[in-house]
């Protein structure tokens, strides 16, 4: 009886030492369920969370960097006046939909900050870069580059600001064209693939 006490005790041991290093790879954690746990681990905090009906994909910080990475200009047009044009670099919104099923013509994509305000886009926007551009003066122009919705992470080759990051959802286009300063949205913390209204 003793043996088998000191057995038991042992295998209790080994298998709470080996839970935490089985989720210390550097790969978004998956899940096909519909409950979704904040995952902190020796890598940091969830980032973002990316979820298409039953799964859900979260990514940490250095996971999102490690992703492919875009590059290219981004400028806004605001009530207040134009911001930019400034140099972003982040990870195109069509890679992590792909991750969880991607988006059909019949879905939208739901952006939500991390204070819960939040902005649908449709599938034309999100898939084919259909937004409203102007010039400079704020005249509206054709797109001289397709213009690609994408999750920011630097700014002029600098991490962001805490106003606006760590994550930015923001749209890269030609310098010389501005985008609608209501899409960007700061301290992106969500997408998800709805059903379009």
């Amino acid at each position: 009886m003793k043996r088998f006490s000191v057995f038991m005790a042992a295998l209790v041991i080994i298998l709470a030492l080996s839970i935490p290093f089985s989720s210390c790879k550097n790969t978004p954690q998956t899940s096909s369920s519909t409950t979704t746990n904040t995952i902190t681990s020796s890598m940091g905090e969830v980032a973002l969370t990316v979820s298409n009906g039953s799964k859900t994909t979260i990514y940490t910080m250095s996971q999102i960097q490690s992703m492919k990475a875009t590059t290219g200009w981004g400028a806004q047009y605001t009530m207040h006046g134009n911001a930019g044009p400034d140099q972003y670099t982040g990870v195109k919104v069509a890679d992590f939909l792909k991750v969880v099923g991607g988006i059909t013509s019949a879905q939208s994509v739901k952006f939500t900050a991390s204070d819960d305000y939040s902005r649908t886009l449709s599938y034309s926007q999100v898939v084919d870069g259909t937004f409203s551009l102007q010039d400079e003066s704020g005249n509206s122009v054709a797109a001289l580059t397709t213009p690609e919705l994408a999750v920011l992470y630097l700014k002029n080759g600098a991490a962001l600001d805490d106003t606006t990051g760590p994550l930015l959802l923001g749209i890269l286009c030609d310098k010389s064209q501005f985008s609608g300063g209501s899409t960007w949205i700061k301290k992106i913390a969500k997408i998800e693939v709805v059903t379009a209204q």
